[in-house]
């Protein structure tokens, strides 16, 4: 097929990557790029430096496994009634957080929090329970993954 003042990309290349080539031949003047890959990303806003930043200071801190269902006797009794595994919820914390939900008489806040939960909420379902334990993870402040006690949790890896 022949024409006149024009380029003509064959139908393969429409569908491929010849569609990013630009024009065959350089033109007088023509100093741009025609397709420019960026290898490296944009520089990062400071607000996005401050999270980087906090992120990997967490990283590094030692953590222990916190059950989110306390694992008291009278509360594990009353959550496996209800059909609950106490150790299939725990959350991976920093030690610093995981002793200050803990500190002081019976388990320290955190138990504290159940035990009026369980007084007040004799015959709460296993619905009521969870939902329970969600307020409390935002009352207390809690940031990490939930995941089964069992679960084997290493170093992290380095690239």
């Amino acid at each position: 097929m022949r024409t006149r003042g024009t380029f003509v990309l064959p139908p393969s290349a429409v569908q491929s990557p010849q569609r990013n080539w630009g024009y065959p031949w350089v033109l007088p003047g023509q100093s741009e790029p025609v397709f420019v890959i960026r290898w490296y990303g944009r520089e990062l806003l400071p607000s996005q430096k401050r999270l980087l930043q906090m992120a990997q200071a967490l990283a590094t801190k030692p953590r222990e496994k916190h059950h989110i269902f306390p694992r008291q006797e009278d509360l594990r009794k009353w959550f496996e009634s209800r059909g609950i595994n106490i150790h299939q919820e725990t959350m991976l914390l920093d030690i610093d957080t995981h002793h200050r939900i803990h500190k002081g008489l019976m388990g320290g806040p955190w138990n504290q929090a159940w035990q009026s939960f369980r007084r007040a909420h004799e015959g709460a379902t296993r619905d009521d329970m969870y939902r329970y334990a969600r307020e409390l993870i935002i009352r207390f402040n809690l940031i990490g993954p939930i995941l089964p006690y069992h679960l084997l949790v290493g170093p992290s890896i380095e690239y």
